[in-house]
């Protein structure tokens, strides 16, 4: 068949259906059509969704936005040797990310998951109280007290005596 048109070609004539006509307002780019400071730029945008979704209780709308957003940080990464400045600025972003994400998981009851992304953002910032707490929520919320290190009940105490006082004061 293939050769029959090439031993005769003839005119091709095609027909579209224009299915939509989006004005550049209404167009949301891909993440892969984006430059790299229109990415960066993006992912503060994607966050802010992200919590507007949070706060009107749109927990898996949120958490979509918010590992978009880390999707676009990690392809940002790629493009900078590990260890350098730009890529340590880079990765700090990860870490309230991580944290919203961990709590979006918390609110949905997805404990494991909850449990992982803030071990994500403690890899970044070993100390960050609200990754611990979040952690050891949700280890509670599975029983998983075996993996502990102790830290998050250090992080529990601090938080139960902050609460104690505000209730005293």
């Amino acid at each position: 068949m293939l050769d029959e048109l090439l031993k005769k070609p003839q005119p091709l004539r095609f027909i579209f259906h224009l299915l939509k006509v989006l004005q550049p307002e209404d167009y949301e780019a891909e993440s892969w059509q984006l430059e790299p400071e229109e990415k960066l730029a993006s992912v503060s945008h994607l966050k802010q969704a992200g919590n507007e979704f949070f706060k009107e209780k749109l927990y898996e709308e949120a958490a979509a936005k918010y590992r978009e957003a880390l999707g676009r940080i990690d392809t940002l990464l790629l493009r900078e040797k590990p260890g350098e400045p730009e890529w340590v600025e880079l990765d700090q972003q990860n870490v309230p990310l991580y944290l919203n994400l961990s709590q979006c998981f918390l609110n949905l009851g997805q404990y494991y998951e909850a449990a992982e992304t803030a071990s994500e953002a403690l890899k970044r910032d070993e100390h960050n109280e609200k990754a611990l707490f979040r952690r050891a929520r949700a280890r509670i919320g599975v029983w998983d007290l075996e993996k502990s290190d102790g830290s998050e009940f250090k992080c529990l105490n601090a938080e139960l005596n902050n609460i104690i006082m505000r209730i005293v004061k």
